[in-house]
């Protein structure tokens, strides 16, 4: 199948313009021309979509998120699998992404998107399923400012989540019905605590530290763990030392994910360590900490215990 501009998939969606490209998906602005809808097509990546993996998360993606319905929730339309080539039909947000108001230093209603999120996160937990990606740029605002929370390719559900390849960024696999009660709260609070919501411009070397994060998430998403590791090395080291850039915190926990996932647990411990010690979505690390020094065959030695801290 052909991705191009006019292309009709299902002699039903017509793609008009991509809106956006990711390491596993690209996002399509298109047309449903049995409903007469505009509508987002989000089709996966022709160089993993004969991966097992990669397509049975964009599988999981529109399952959970087709079972959910909120007002703060991007709804779900259609899944298809053609030509080798899954593509997802949703709604399409008039809007942009929190992460491009951020990048802009634009202010955003706190208050107000934190408790969006949460409403938008309540039905997800009440469901058994923890999202795993909530960041700026899956959620979307619309011109009134209403949020919508998107991509669930990362989501999980039930107690027994283990560690699998292409976790999604600062949301490494932690289970649903294990989690706290305040999961909601925890997967909520980076994102509406970013720092530009207070108006502040990203300086120049946060924005180069944030976009070698984003590159190495991406290369994590696509399996190249060795590949990630020294971009996200750059990255963290693009942040002054003791930051509490949110994206500090973001670029450590997938540097350390993408050691562990390269065979090199030990040197993800001290990584993993000096990321538990930014108190935000704590719960996630310290089980991706656990990870590695099982794997590594430690015995707790390194700087916080896992169970120490207290931010949460």
């Amino acid at each position: 199948m052909e991705i191009r501009n006019g292309a009709v998939l299902k002699d039903r969606y017509r793609l008009d313009r991509p809106l956006g490209r990711g390491g596993m998906a690209s996002v399509w602005r298109g047309h449903d021309s049995v409903l007469d809808r505009p509508v987002a097509v989000k089709i996966l990546s022709d160089a993993i979509a004969s991966e097992p993996e990669f397509l049975a998360r964009f599988r999981r993606e529109a399952t959970v998120a087709a079972g959910l319905s909120h007002p703060n929730l991007v709804r779900i339309f259609d899944y298809a699998e053609a030509d080798e080539r899954p593509y997802l039909v949703m709604e399409l947000v008039p809007g942009e992404d929190l992460g491009a108001l951020i990048s802009r230093g634009e202010t955003v209603d706190r208050p107000q998107l934190a408790r969006q999120l949460l409403a938008a996160l309540a039905p997800i937990h009440r469901a058994g399923i923890v999202h795993r990606d909530v960041k700026p740029q899956n959620v979307l605002l619309e011109e009134d400012g209403n949020a919508k929370l998107i991509d669930f390719a990362g989501a999980k559900q039930g107690a027994g989540a283990k560690h699998e390849s292409g976790a999604s960024q600062q949301a490494s696999p932690a289970g649903g019905a294990g989690e706290s009660g305040d999961s909601a709260e925890e997967e909520a609070s980076e994102t509406s605590a970013a720092p530009a919501t207070e108006g502040a411009e990203p300086s120049g070397g946060a924005s180069t530290a944030s976009a070698l994060n984003e590159q190495g998430y991406e290369l994590i998403q696509a399996g190249r763990y060795e590949e990630a590791v020294p971009v996200l090395e750059d990255s963290v080291g693009a942040f002054p030392a003791g930051s509490s850039d949110v994206n500090y915190a973001y670029a450590l926990f997938n540097l350390g994910d993408a050691l562990l996932r390269s065979g090199r647990a030990k040197e993800a411990i001290p990584i993993l360590d000096q990321r538990l010690r930014i108190p935000n979505q704590t719960a996630v690390v310290r089980h991706e900490l656990e990870t590695a020094r099982s794997e590594a065959g430690a015995t707790g030695g390194s700087g916080l215990a896992a169970g120490g801290d207290s931010g949460d």
